[in-house]
């Protein structure tokens, strides 16, 4: 695939969930006019130990804000500027990093996480300070429904997706076995979340 065409497929999942976002939850203090730009903060693991599957994604919201703002002028004109911090892969480096983001004026219209324990640790300040969340998807993170909001299916859906087509296409006789390994964290606990 080209990078191109990359960079607008991740704008849309990137664009499409904050538009819907911003139309739905409009900050307590938003003023009436449009403002020059606005910001977009990703708090996740670059250099630590998730980096290798989160790193990619810093790139790609990169890419699409360049992408949104020079090739579209923005939304509807109002440009778009990420705020990266960088937490190591650590839950309470990434609190920290969300205190700093959340002092910001203007505060940032969203924040990425991109750990799941970071998620599932942010998810009453987010709600209490009022700031939408895009997340990955630990069940603790996003339900009960509040400020956070999953970006792809649920660990426990998609394993159980898997399941389901493991039964839909097995053609052995035998019955298939399945072997499950994982982390004992918040990321590796979501498969298994009732």
């Amino acid at each position: 695939m080209k990078r191109t065409k990359v960079c607008k497929v991740f704008a849309m999942g990137f664009i499409l969930p904050l538009t819907c976002l911003l139309v739905f939850f409009q900050p307590a203090n938003a003023s009436p006019s449009k403002p020059k730009s606005v910001k977009v903060a990703f708090i996740g693991d670059i250099s630590g130990p998730y980096a290798a599957i989160t790193g990619p994604t810093y790139y790609g919201m990169t890419d699409a804000l360049e992408y949104v703002n020079k090739e579209l002028n923005g939304i509807d004109g109002v440009k778009m500027e990420g705020v990266v911090k960088d937490d190591g892969g650590r839950v309470a480096v990434g609190v920290s990093h969300y205190m700093e983001v959340r002092e910001m004026k203007p505060r940032p219209v969203m924040v990425y996480i991109i750990v799941s324990a970071l998620g599932e640790a942010l998810r009453e300040r987010l709600a209490e300070d009022k700031i939408v969340a895009m997340s990955v998807t630990g069940t603790p993170a996003i339900y009960p429904a509040k400020y956070t909001f999953g970006w792809f299916p649920l660990y426990c859906d998609l394993f159980g997706a898997f399941i389901d087509w493991l039964k839909e296409t097995w053609k052995e006789t035998r019955a298939p076995r399945v072997a499950f390994l994982t982390w004992d964290s918040t990321y590796g606990r979501g498969p298994v979340t009732p």
